[in-house]
């Protein structure tokens, strides 16, 4: 796998629950404490903000005792709150419908909540069936709230967009020494990712595979490319060792330019050499200097 090449075990990029998130250190102090003193929390954000990421740090946190149910609504438009709790608690709870103490009940997007369901929270958490209960929403104003569920709400946050340093912390958090992925690069994703971190993770994930894969270091005016799908000229972007590839077409040549006038210098030796010796013959026996002229001059007419 790609990732594997960064010496990586995993996909960083993936949502791990051991992965510490960024920017929302305060929402998960506050989701803890209504989890510890048994209180009801409302999270609001747009999709993909990280609902989920929050939810799964809680989990990660509490899990392991069989106390903490999740509700994924977007599986389940609308899920029986009774049942969820009663198979949380194991066959002995399935067989005989034995209720739990405590539990900690999540659910996920939850944009609409039935009058039954309202009440049956209600009645679980007055119970202390259900000792706290944290929901997510990306818009609070769709969950119609009874009255009586309503009040027992301790708080609502609404989480706040992060900011281009949380992005470029998100990132240097997950890829250790971090060389592919520049600070600039890192804020210039996050904006075409429209400071969306989920979406930004997947697009991060995209630049990522492709440099390993690809062996290139990458451009900023590359990315918008490389994001839908089109393909780069490979032969632009650096090479990890340039300096080999550039030094070997180079040597070939230069050591064949130098044979060759290795061979012309000595052959001009040579015909220096063998010219003056016919000079001094010409200088010294005038008899066959005649006779070469007269060879000439039949050669020509």
């Amino acid at each position: 796998m790609w990732y594997e090449k960064l010496d990586l075990d995993e996909n960083p990029f993936e949502d791990a629950e051991n992965t510490k998130l960024i920017g929302y250190d305060d929402v998960l102090d506050e989701a803890f404490y209504r989890v510890d003193s048994g209180g009801i929390l409302v999270i609001e954000a747009k999709k993909g903000q990280g609902k989920t990421a929050i939810l799964k740090q809680i989990i990660n946190k509490y899990q392991g005792h069989g106390k903490v149910a999740y509700v994924d609504s977007t599986l389940v438009v609308e899920p029986n709150i009774e049942n969820v709790i009663i198979q949380k608690y194991g066959i002995m709870g399935r067989l005989f419908k034995k209720m739990p103490k405590e539990m900690i009940l999540l659910i996920d997007d939850i944009e609409t909540l039935s009058e039954k369901n309202n009440e049956r929270i209600k009645f679980f958490y007055d119970q202390n069936y259900i000792k706290s209960i944290i929901f997510t929403t990306s818009n609070l104003k769709k969950i119609k709230f009874s009255e009586g569920l309503k009040q027992r709400i301790g708080k609502t946050i609404k989480l706040k967009e992060l900011t281009e340093g949380d992005a470029v912390e998100m990132i240097n958090a997950r890829i250790p020494n971090n060389q592919i992925l520049t600070e600039e690069i890192i804020k210039d994703v996050f904006k075409l990712s429209k400071k969306n971190p989920k979406e930004f993770m997947k697009n991060s994930e995209i630049l990522v595979k492709y440099a390993v894969e690809n062996n290139i270091e990458l451009k900023k005016e590359d990315i918008k490319d490389i994001l839908s799908g089109k393909e780069i000229d490979k032969e632009e972007p650096k090479v990890e060792n340039p300096s080999e590839k550039k030094e070997e077409p180079k040597t070939e040549p230069k050591e064949e330019k130098k044979e060759e006038n290795e061979k012309k210098k000595e052959e001009v030796e040579e015909k220096k050499e063998e010219e003056p010796k016919e000079e001094i013959k010409i200088e010294q026996e005038e008899k066959p200097i005649k006779v070469v002229y007269e060879d000439i001059a039949e050669k020509y007419y």
